[in-house]
């Protein structure tokens, strides 16, 4: 209406209900700021949003450009709807930005581990390691590769999903969906339940509002894990001094030792595969495919799916500083750092030399004295560059270690 005025305490909630059933989360939030502050898009997008201030009913914020402190005034209905949505009284960052970019709500560095690491099969190691670790090292949040191993000791396989268990996604949605996984984690006490969500909700309300459908099979009770731990682990050694990532689930497989067949590109270890020029009991190595060397990081599906169709998925074992899917099948090491462009050490190995997996001691070796690795790295040099020109070039020239999140600033 063209007449101004306030929300009553019972169309706030209705309100609040309405714009939470926007299925878009940026569209949602552009919501709320639009509600909160009265600006426009452009002028939301070119500011950095500070603090909320209840006192003085304003949101502080600074101007990108030229860092200049400004503010907002907030209405009533504003302030009504900020003190809405808990905890924002008592952390004012939470809402609806932060210092260090115009995040909507508060990272909790636990919480998000447990979503992420929510006993579920499928669990895509290049979103874990690449886009989470590099979405939070902008964000100013410190997470390192070892917090991803503790959580999984802790943290139970649930789901009983593709590609290493019978169910498909729609089919947990069809139990109770991923409100039903945030539930059995609330159960267990392994939820910080007060941590808010993209729906100005915490996740403890979110949990507790889930429905079970009878006789489901998908996700299993606490008392019965298909693992009492998580499906993915972060080895370290010889090979690995900055960690690598395994998938766990769906195999059974915790060790392996075997000579390296050596590739320096995704191509010849498939072209290998095909000409049956692997072996059971090898060690594949393709290395130069990490995020500098690539560049770019790109997915070895193929060639992974190549050694399982062979039939060697329970005799062969592979390890990469490139990365691979969810769905790969078998004892594969994935974000081998510091990869094989950055003269890692996996840039010093040789075909037949004996490499060892050892999932419960969590190490990934090369059975060399440390005086022969160093050797072989005085001798080494780096290839030519993929690329020389272009954003390829200059993404290489800039890009982090996977173990850092892939980052180029």
């Amino acid at each position: 209406t063209k007449r101004k005025r306030y929300l009553t305490p019972t169309e706030l909630p209705k309100l609040i209900e309405a714009i939470d059933q926007e299925p878009n989360v940026y569209v949602r939030a552009l919501i709320w700021l639009y509600m909160l502050t009265g600006a426009r898009r452009e002028e939301l997008l070119a500011r950095r949003w500070d603090d909320v201030d209840f006192d003085e009913a304003r949101l502080n914020l600074s101007d990108t450009k030229s860092g200049e402190a400004q503010f907002i005034l907030l209405s009533k209905p504003a302030i009504a709807i900020i003190k809405a949505i808990p905890k924002v009284k008592e952390n004012p960052h939470i809402f609806p930005g932060a210092k260090k970019g115009r995040r909507l709500v508060n990272i909790s560095k636990p919480w998000l581990r447990i979503r992420k690491t929510a006993g579920l099969d499928d669990l895509r190691l290049h979103d874990l390691r690449r886009t989470v670790g590099s979405w939070l090292s902008q964000a100013g949040v410190d997470l390192n590769i070892d917090d991803f191993d503790l959580i999984n000791r802790k943290v139970p396989l649930l789901a009983d999903l593709k590609p290493g268990g019978r169910f498909m996604a729609t089919d947990l949605f069809a139990a109770g969906g991923t409100t039903l996984v945030a539930k059995r984690l609330l159960d267990a006490g392994m939820l910080h339940a007060d941590e808010l969500t993209v729906t100005g909700r915490t996740i403890g309300d979110e949990a507790r509002q889930a429905t079970e459908t009878a006789g489901q099979q998908v996700l299993r009770s606490l008392s019965n894990p298909i693992k009492p731990t998580g499906g993915m682990v972060i080895l370290k050694g010889n090979l690995a001094p900055e960690g690598c990532v395994v998938k766990v689930a769906g195999h059974e497989r915790l060790t392996h030792r075997g000579p390296a067949k050596v590739f320096d590109r995704e191509e010849d270890a498939f072209t290998a595969v095909q000409q049956n020029e692997i072996r059971a009991g090898d060690v594949v190595v393709i290395r130069y495919e990490g995020p500098q060397g690539g560049p770019g990081m790109r997915e070895m599906l193929g060639v992974t799916g190549a050694i399982v169709g062979a039939g060697l998925g329970e005799s062969v074992a592979l390890l990469t500083d490139g990365r691979f899917s969810g769905a790969t099948h078998g004892l594969m090491a994935g974000h081998v750092a510091p990869e094989a462009a950055q003269g890692g050490p996996i840039a010093a190995l040789q075909n037949g030399d004996m490499i060892v997996f050892d999932v419960a001691a969590r190490r990934l070796d090369v059975e060399l004295t440390e005086k022969e690795l160093r050797s072989r790295l005085r001798l080494w040099k780096p290839p030519v560059p993929r690329y020389t020109t272009g954003v390829m070039a200059k993404y290489a020239r800039h890009v982090s270690s996977a173990s850092e999140g892939a980052v180029t600033s």
